[in-house]
């Protein structure tokens, strides 16, 4: 029963439900920091993320990527820790974003992102994947109004980034 049950190499689940609605949250999140980056660059004329690269580095803010769940270097507790250690800290930093924007959208993408990652640990629950625990990156402090805005703006960039990233190790094409 537990052949059957598993996931194909290089798949994150053989549960279709699973995948499906984590693909179907995964691009709502992707759709809502897209609309929410194209705010920033609009109200606050903060467009370009190269020129933002002394910010990002200043503020210390990471990019997650998943290399576990590379098809080379597949590995399915990795590729799931990754996945939920980049939905935690995405979490936390959507829900200390500095007001910028709109707060009941940043709340529905709080909420969103949350139920995501509550998704990927009861996958993990139902499959008996352990977490391995990667480190969590904390939430910047900002100097001024101007890092808040630019920070905000690159974190919402690397949120859509790291979603398409999970689409596609969902199975996404």
């Amino acid at each position: 029963m537990g052949v059957l049950s598993s996931p194909l190499p290089g798949r994150l689940s053989a549960d279709v439900d699973f995948l499906d609605n984590s693909l179907e949250f995964s691009r709502k999140i992707t759709v809502k920091a897209e609309e929410l980056r194209d705010m920033m660059c609009e109200h606050h004329e903060l467009c370009n993320e190269e020129e933002l690269g002394l910010i990002r580095k200043q503020l210390g803010l990471f990019v997650s990527h998943l290399d576990k769940c590379e098809v080379v270097s597949f590995n399915l507790e990795g590729c799931f820790s990754q996945i939920v250690s980049g939905l935690r800290d995405f979490h936390s930093l959507v829900r200390s974003l500095p007001v910028h924007l709109p707060q009941d959208l940043l709340t529905r993408l709080g909420i969103d992102i949350r139920d995501l990652l509550s998704n990927f640990r009861e996958e993990m629950d139902t499959q008996g994947i352990m977490d391995v625990n990667f480190p969590s990156h904390g939430v910047p402090s900002y100097p001024s109004t101007f890092h808040e805005q630019a920070g905000t703006l690159l974190i919402l960039s690397n949120l859509q980034k790291f979603m398409l990233s999970v689409q596609k190790a969902l199975g996404a094409q």
